[in-house]
């Protein structure tokens, strides 16, 4: 019997689940950063609770959205001679906080490097940043934490046409054609 090859059927679901990989911090299409762990892409709301009587008499309860809550976004990283982040931090100390409100975006990459999924956040800013904790015994890597607050995010979805930019963007830059102060500059 000879081998057949498999084919997804018409009720399947062509799209595999992502893999987690790498993750990247634009600022107005600008990588400002690559991380390796982001968590907090989530929104909740408050739920609001109705208590009405039924014509019968019957107690029911109506439940509906009430304020809706985003939460804190933390980043990870091995640490890096990039003090980008840094500075933007200190917009923040130094009450600079018109300037220091930014939308941001967090894309995340799969293994072959190309966007499969896109977080944008508006007004955001770092309420936490840290540096690692060395110890002289340990050989781990160095590790940084960002955390942003912001006043709201929107989940996206990659076209053709960004993902083709945004590749065009990578290839010029590890091509040498933008120079590493265009790319890290505030």
């Amino acid at each position: 019997m000879a081998a057949v090859p498999y084919r997804l059927s018409q009720t399947q679901n062509k799209s595999d689940p992502l893999l987690l990989f790498q993750f990247r911090l634009e600022f107005g299409g600008r990588v400002t950063g690559y991380f390796q762990s982001v968590s907090g892409l989530g929104i909740s709301y408050d739920v609001v609770e109705h208590k009405v009587t039924a014509n019968n008499g019957d107690p029911i309860v109506y439940k509906t959205a009430g304020r809706v809550k985003y939460e804190d976004v933390k980043f990870s990283r091995g640490v890096t001679d990039s003090l980008e982040l840094w500075r933007w931090s200190g917009m923040v100390s130094d009450g600079y906080m018109v300037r220091a409100r930014r939308h941001c975006s967090v894309v995340m990459m799969s293994r072959a490097f190309r966007d499969v999924a896109r977080w944008d956040f508006f007004h955001a800013w770092p309420m936490h940043i840290s540096g690692p904790e060395p110890k002289a015994d340990s050989s781990d890597i160095a590790i940084e934490e960002m955390t942003l607050a912001h006043e709201g995010m929107l989940r996206r979805t990659i076209t053709s046409s960004m993902a083709e930019e945004l590749a065009r963007k990578i290839s010029d830059t590890l091509h040498g054609r933008v120079s590493l102060l265009e790319r890290v500059d505030l």
